[in-house]
């Protein structure tokens, strides 16, 4: 009976999700380290976007925008979609839009408020602690060793926890930071980008593994750029 539920919980296992590799539907490319860049020009507004790979369910894009036109235009990630179609060409299910850079920030930011009050709370939780530790050393000098050891031995205990929490607590605020640098300074962030400037940064997109082909749609001033992909899954 174990034999039988250890092969069936084994059976029942997740195995890797597949790597998704998107391959563009145009022969207008340029290789450049190993990704197909796509460029295009519109009214002045040169668009560049290659794909740069599949990180857990998202779909990693480096795209620049540069405006040669004589207006300001707002680089907006959060508008940009895209279509999912299966192998017929049917749309399935609805849009899907980039991720939100300044959402995934305040996510960032809320957790790390969370993180600071629970370091002020497990700080007093410390404090009342070791004070009750060190009375609690003072009354039991003239108790007999055993009880002495017994309560050396919970307070190196306590001691322990406390440094393990401290420690774990410090490495979800580094983690959490990395996080937070990485929202803000790598990703391509709403921006009004005046004539004769550049934006790059990576765009994310929640990927659709049923999808044959994509047509990816990027709103750039009173322009549309269209690019689309065929999906191509590879098992790990």
């Amino acid at each position: 009976m174990f034999i039988a539920g250890v092969i069936a919980l084994l059976s029942s296992c997740v195995g890797p999700s597949p790597i998704s590799k998107l391959d563009p539907q145009t022969k207008n490319f340029t290789w450049n380290y190993g990704q197909k860049y796509i460029d295009k020009t519109q009214d002045s507004i040169r668009f560049s976007i290659a794909f740069n790979k599949n990180a857990g369910n998202d779909l990693v894009f480096d795209v620049e925008v540069i405006n040669r036109s004589s207006d300001s235009i707002l680089v907006s990630p959060e508008a940009f979609f895209y279509k999912a179609m299966n192998e017929y060409g049917t749309m399935l299910g609805r849009y899907v839009y980039a991720v939100n850079p300044e959402k995934m920030l305040l996510e960032v930011d809320k957790k790390l408020a969370r993180e600071e009050a629970h370091q002020a709370n497990q700080a007093i939780v410390d404090l009342v602690s070791t004070t009750t530790e060190a009375a609690a050393t003072v009354a039991t000098l003239d108790e007999n060793p055993h009880k002495k050891q017994a309560l050396y031995n919970e307070i190196n205990y306590n001691r322990h926890q406390r440094e393990m929490n401290a420690m774990n607590s410090e490495q979800r605020v580094h983690s959490l930071n990395a996080e937070r640098n990485f929202w803000e300074d790598k990703v391509l962030r709403t921006t009004e980008l005046a004539p004769g400037y550049s934006i790059k940064g990576k765009v994310y997109f929640e990927r659709n593994v049923n999808a044959a082909s994509y047509e990816f749609i990027f709103p750039l001033g009173n322009e549309v750029f269209k690019i689309n992909y065929k999906q191509i899954l590879h098992k790990p």
